[in-house]
Formats: C-alpha cells, structure tokens, sequence
C-alpha cells in the first residue's frame, strides 16, 4: 500500500482470504496458484511467499507466476530450507546428515508431505537451495538470492 500498488489476496483456502480481506481491506480471489484467472502479464510485483512448497507442481505454479508477472515485475519468493539447522539436529545422526547436506543435498531424501489443517488437505515439499534454484531457472525467472 505504502509504494501505491493495488493488491489482490489470492488463495484456495476461503477463510484465508476472509482473513487477508480483513487485514488489509482488498480484493481477494479463490483460485489455484497453479491455474491463475488472470491475464497475462496484469501485475508488477507478485508476492510468492510460503506458496511454493505447498504446491503438487511447482514448476506449474511458478510458470503460472511468470505467465501474469509484466516484464520487468518481480517476484518475491520464500520457501524453507530443508538442509537448515533446527533442534533436531542435537540428534547427532541429523547433524552429520545437515552438515553433509550443505554441500551435497542429494543424501537428503526426498520430502514431500501430505499435511492438514482444520478440514483443508496440503502438500509440503521441503526444499534445498539448490532444488528450489532449478526450479526456478526452469522457469527463465532471473534471482537474486538471499538468505
């Protein structure tokens, strides 16, 4: 609001958006991330946070992003780091698997999980740095990462 641009909540989840309305006073669409109802190339900047690893595509969602991102518009893009250091690794095995993750994040397995929340089913796929930049060089979106 502050940079003058109109925002529109965006969301599969209903009592998201009724939350994102109430929050913020603006429109709000139930719709896929992966299927967006939008022309393209209708906004300049598009706030992608904590949407990725909960996607069943990513590379559809992220395409899906690109295809309604004018030229030149920017995406900003947060998911978690599946190599991150977290409580668990006082397990001394999860730490040494941390720590050579860090530089090879292939032992890792792969996660992707089939979580719930109240009556809403989702997915969540955790992500390394290096999983997460091929998806998104796939999509031809140029990066600017940061930690």
């Amino acid at each position: 609001f502050d940079k003058g641009y109109d925002m529109i909540g965006v969301d599969i989840n209903e009592e998201y958006l009724k939350q994102f309305n109430q929050i913020f006073n603006s429109d709000v669409v139930q719709a896929n991330s992966m299927a967006l109802p939008f022309r393209s190339k209708s906004f300049d900047l598009i706030n992608f946070t904590d949407i990725v690893e909960h996607l069943h595509n990513p590379l559809l969602g992220l395409s899906e992003a690109q295809r309604v991102l004018n030229e030149g518009g920017i995406i900003i893009l947060t998911t978690n780091n599946r190599c991150v250091f977290t409580l668990r690794c006082m397990n001394p095995l999860v730490f040494v698997e941390k720590v050579i993750s860090l530089d090879c994040d292939s032992i890792l397995p792969h996660r992707n999980i089939l979580g719930q929340w109240m009556d809403f089913k989702f997915y969540h796929t955790e992500f390394s740095k290096n999983e997460i930049t091929k998806v998104i060089t796939r999509t031809r979106f140029t990066m600017k990462l940061r930690k």
